[in-house]
C-alpha cells in the first residue's frame, strides 16, 4: 500500500484537519496586492478564470478554476537575470537542503502509519554520507525520530557541525539544521526557535503519529559575513491540500519578514525545505495507472509564489542557473510522458525519459528508486525542494546551483540507489559582509 493510499484510508475514518484560510486574511497590505502586481504571482493572473481572483487574498479562497497552466517562465528568467548584477567577491557560503526520507511513524507508538523504504539499511549510513559532502549549511527534513536525530548529532561532532533542532518528544516537525562550527564568530553559537503551522492536516497529529508540520529558524554570527538567519521547513503534502499549504507559506513568509526586520535593512535570511509543490505543472489533472484522475495540480503551484510574496524572497536555485536553464521547471515539465498503465511498473513508462531528466531539475520523481516504490505513477515530477533568499540589500550572489545526491549508493546488500526518495538542492554563494 502506498503512502498516499494509506493516508486516504486514514482520512476516511478521521476528518480532523485544521484548514480554511488564515483568520486574519485580508488585514494586511500584502493580502490586498492585486495578483498582477505581485512579481512572484503575476503569471497566475493570466491563468485563472476571469473574476476568480483579483488580489493575493482571493487566491486563498477561490475555487481552483484555471483557464491555462500558470506559466512562470518570465518569473524564472527575470530571476536568473538579476543574479548578474549582484556579482561580488564576497565570502563563500555553500548551502544545501535535503529531505532524507527517514519517515518512521506509528499511531500510539505501535500501529504502523507510514514508513519510507529501506529505513534500517539507510539509517546508519545517511548521517556520515550527507555531512561528509562538506556543505557549510545543511537544512534537512524528515529526521523524525529521536534515534535518527541522535545519529545526525553524533555525525555532526565527527564532521565539525553545530546542530539546531526542535523537540522530538510529544510532537515534532522533523527538520534539522546544521552549520559548520568553523564559520561562527568566536564565542557565538546557534540561536533561534520554531513554530508549528496554524493551518494543518489534523490527521497527522491525532489519531496520527503526533506530527505537527512547521518551521525552524536558526541565527548565527558568521565570523566574516555577520549575522545570518536560516529557515527550514517541510510543508503539507498532496495537491488536494493546496489552500492549507498556501496558508503555511503566508505564515512562514511573514515570519521571515519579521525576523529580517529585527536584523535591519541589509539582513540576509536563507530559507530552504520541502514545499511539497513545484512552480509548474503541465496539466491540472493526472491520470493514475488505474485510470482514475487526480486534480488540483495548477492550484498546487500557488504556494511557491505565495511564500516568495509574503517573505520577499528570490529563488536561489534559479539565480544560480545559466540563462538557458533558468526555466527548466517549465521546459522539462512540458516533456513528461503521457500517463499510461505502464507507469505502475516502470517509471513514467519510458526509461529513456528518466535517462534524460534524472538530476536535471526535478527533486521528486519516479525516476528515483525510493520515490517510485512509494508513489509509482501517482504524481507529476517536480522541483519541490527549494532554497530561497531574503536579501533586499543585494548582498548575495549565486555562483552556482545544482541538484545533488543524485548518484546511487550501496546500502548493505541492497542494489545501489540514490540515498533518499528526494534529491537535494545546493547553492554556492558569495555574500558581502554586513556594513
Amino acid at each position: 500500500m502506498t503512502h498516499r493510499t494509506l493516508l486516504l484510508v486514514t482520512l476516511s475514518v478521521a476528518a480532523c484537519a485544521h484548514g480554511g484560510p488564515p483568520k486574519d486574511l485580508g488585514d494586511l497590505d500584502l493580502d490586498r496586492v492585486p495578483i498582477a502586481d505581485a512579481p512572484s504571482l503575476a503569471h497566475v493572473a493570466d491563468a485563472v478564470q476571469p473574476g476568480a481572483a483579483e488580489t493575493v487574498a482571493d487566491l486563498f479562497t477561490m475555487a481552483p478554476t484555471f483557464r491555462a497552466a500558470p506559466d512562470p517562465t518570465a518569473l524564472l528568467t527575470e530571476t536568473q537575470a538579476a543574479n548578474e548584477a549582484r556579482e561580488n567577491e564576497g565570502v563563500p557560503l555553500a548551502v544545501a537542503t535535503f529531505n532524507v526520507a527517514l519517515l518512521d511513524a506509528n499511531i500510539f507508538g505501535v500501529i504502523p502509519y507510514s514508513e519510507s523504504p529501506y529505513l534500517e539499511e539507510r539509517r546508519p549510513v545517511l548521517p556520515d554520507l550527507v555531512l561528509g559532502e562538506g556543505y557549510y549549511v545543511l537544512l534537512l527534513q524528515e529526521v523524525w525520530r529521536k534515534k535518527d536525530a541522535r545519529r545526525f548529532e553524533e555525525a555532526a561532532e565527527r564532521h565539525g557541525y553545530l546542530v539546531h533542532k526542535g523537540p522530538r518528544g510529544r510532537y515534532n516537525d522533523g527538520v534539522l539544521t546544521l552549520v559548520r562550527a568553523e564559520l561562527l564568530a568566536e564565542g557565538s553559537g546557534l540561536t533561534g526557535g520554531g513554530a508549528s503551522y496554524r493551518e494543518r492536516d489534523g490527521m497527522e497529529y491525532f489519531p496520527g503519529p503526533h506530527i505537527k508540520r512547521g518551521y525552524l529558524w536558526t541565527r548565527f554570527e558568521h565570523a566574516e559575513i555577520g549575522p545570518i538567519t536560516l529557515f527550514n521547513t517541510h510543508m503539507q503534502a498532496w495537491p488536494d491540500n493546496w489552500a492549507m499549504r498556501m496558508a503555511e507559506g503566508r505564515q512562514l513568509g511573514l515570519q521571515i519578514r519579521e525576523v529580517a526586520a529585527a536584523e535591519g535593512g541589509d539582513a540576509v535570511v536563507i530559507f530552504g525545505g520541502d514545499l511539497n509543490g513545484g512552480s509548474y505543472y503541465r496539466d491540472d489533472t493526472w491520470t493514475m495507472p488505474d485510470g482514475s484522475e487526480h486534480g488540483g495540480w495548477f492550484a498546487n503551484t500557488l504556494s511557491y509564489g505565495v511564500v516568495m510574496h509574503y517573505g520577499d524572497l528570490q529563488d536561489l536555485y534559479v539565480l544560480g542557473q545559466p540563462a538557458e536553464r533558468a526555466a527548466d521547471d517549465v521546459t522539462f515539465g512540458k516533456t513528461v510522458p503521457a500517463e499510461s498503465e505502464r507507469m505502475a511498473t516502470e517509471p513514467f513508462g519510458d526509461p529513456a525519459w528518466c535517462e534524460k531528466t534524472h538530476g536535471q531539475v526535478f527533486t521528486a520523481s519516479d525516476c528515483t528508486v525510493l520515490y517510485f516504490e512509494q508513489y509509482a505513477g501517482e504524481e507529476y515530477p517536480a522541483r519541490m525542494d527549494h532554497l530561497m533568499v531574503h536579501d533586499p540589500a543585494g548582498r548575495v550572489w549565486v555562483e552556482e546551483s545544482d541538484i545533488i545526491f543524485t548518484e546511487p549508493v550501496t546500502f548493505g546488500d541492497l542494489h545501489p540507489m540514490p540515498p533518499s526518495d528526494h534529491l537535494g538542492v545546493a547553492v554556492w554563494l558569495r555574500v558581502a559582509p554586513a556594513k
